[in-house]
């Protein structure tokens, strides 16, 4: 009888492969996509004359006091670059591969993750950056016992507590544009600690009790549309051991995003988008295969910092 073990010839399993998937991406939530017929131009930016108290007394008889309610204080300017990244998928590896490996299908899968990682990356580290905020009162930085994650945090402090940071931001944002912000940002590793406290729970227990069991937070907080980021990039140099670090850190954002219809307004960013994400597949000169192209012409720009608060550190 033959021996254990040699009966079977080792080969690749056709219904399965191990493919680390990735998080949630946030950065078309955070700065809409807004399409632009020119790579670069100009927008205008309103003054803010409407929200002075003019002296509308009018006397028996008189004209009414004409006042200047509008200006155009200046313009901003976007340019759109272009990302973009190949590779070569040789047509021995097209004939050569077994199910469920797809060469071509594997690899424009994997340039588009790239791709939106990289947006991604782009927008995290513009709003996560205190020096692009042109206020100091609409960023702070958590140390010690005032991180939410420290053993000696207190969930009812009346300047420390969660609750009593989003009130802040919330107001700080209010006080520079008239408007609440609508959505806040808090990165997975954040999330889990806020779903924990105290505080929250008890919020939770009466608004959206539902959310208890799987202990995820809701969709909307503090009348705030949640986003939860999950998105991970690889901390270490190439060729070395992974380490997976959060594209979002650490930092809670808060920000006002104005409807998608209107033309004129307040917001906290854009995302111009000149050409949208484009795949090309041409045959590859001098090389026996086909060159697999994707690529984005967009420029991330930050609108309004004053639209925006950032809590950065909010854990350890």
């Amino acid at each position: 009888m033959p021996s254990s073990g040699t009966l079977h010839i080792t080969r690749a399993l056709t219904d399965f492969a191990l493919k680390y998937g990735q998080g949630t991406y946030i950065a078309g939530d955070v700065f809409p996509l807004k399409t632009t017929k020119n790579k670069s131009d100009k927008y205008f930016i309103y003054g803010r004359q409407d929200k002075r108290i003019a002296d509308a007394l009018r006397a028996n008889g008189a004209s009414g006091n004409e006042v200047e309610p509008w200006s155009i204080s200046g313009t901003g300017t976007f340019a759109c670059e272009e990302y973009s990244l190949e590779k070569i998928v040789t047509y021995l590896d097209q004939d050569d591969a077994d199910a469920p490996i797809d060469p071509m299908m594997d690899t424009t899968e994997g340039l588009a993750e790239m791709l939106l990682l990289n947006w991604e990356n782009r927008v995290a580290a513009l709003v996560t950056a205190a020096a692009n905020y042109a206020t100091s009162g609409n960023t702070v930085t958590l140390t010690t016992t005032q991180q939410w994650n420290n053993a000696s945090f207190s969930s009812t402090s009346k300047t420390d507590a969660i609750r009593v940071r989003i009130d802040t931001a919330k107001e700080a944002i209010r006080q520079q544009t008239g408007v609440y912000p609508t959505d806040i940002v808090i990165p997975a590793s954040v999330a889990n600690v806020v779903a924990r406290d105290s505080e929250v729970l008890e919020l939770l227990k009466y608004t959206h009790g539902d959310q208890l069991a799987n202990g995820a937070l809701p969709p909307a907080l503090w009348n705030l549309t949640v986003h939860v980021p999950g998105a991970i990039k690889d901390g270490s140099n190439f060729g070395q051991t992974f380490s997976g670090t959060d594209v979002w850190g650490k930092h809670v954002l808060l920000y006002y995003k104005m409807p998608g219809s209107a033309r004129k307004g307040m917001t906290f960013g854009w995302t111009f988008e000149n050409k949208p994400f484009q795949s090309t597949v041409e045959k590859a000169d001098g090389k026996k295969g086909d060159r697999v192209e994707l690529s984005h012409i967009v420029d991330e720009k930050m609108i309004s910092e004053y639209c925006g608060y950032l809590i950065r550190d909010a854990i350890a």
